[in-house]
């Protein structure tokens, strides 16, 4: 699936996007509809604290072609240290730390990577 949150066309290699009311445009109908432009900015808003985070204990990755840095694996441990970092900022609720957790999972499907359990 290639795709963000921002309302980018997404497609699925093997699936011809071209094909008048197929399943590609039903996929991208249906997630323009899921995705709220409030959802989409609370979502984003909550990756940029998790992106500050990766940043602030350099936890960057180098792409695979040296071009620029990327995220490095989503781990079940990561997204602990990502909850300990969220405590520390002063978050408490566990609903909230649960919010900014699921969102990292949702940028995790939306761009192909493993979901962390």
């Amino acid at each position: 699936m290639i795709g963000d949150f921002n309302g980018n066309y997404i497609t699925q290699p093997g699936i011809d996007p071209e094909v008048p009311g197929g399943i590609t445009a039903d996929v991208n109908g249906l997630l323009a509809e899921s995705y709220a432009v409030s959802t989409r900015t609370n979502y984003t808003s909550k990756m940029n604290k998790f992106i500050g985070f990766i940043a602030q204990y350099r936890l960057f990755e180098t792409a695979w072609n040296g071009a620029a840095p990327t995220l490095p694996p989503i781990t079940p441990i990561l997204l602990m240290f990502f909850a300990a970092y969220l405590i520390r900022e002063g978050f408490k609720s566990a609903g909230s730390i649960t919010g900014y957790c699921s969102a990292v999972k949702q940028w995790c499907l939306i761009h192909d990577r493993p979901d962390p359990p």
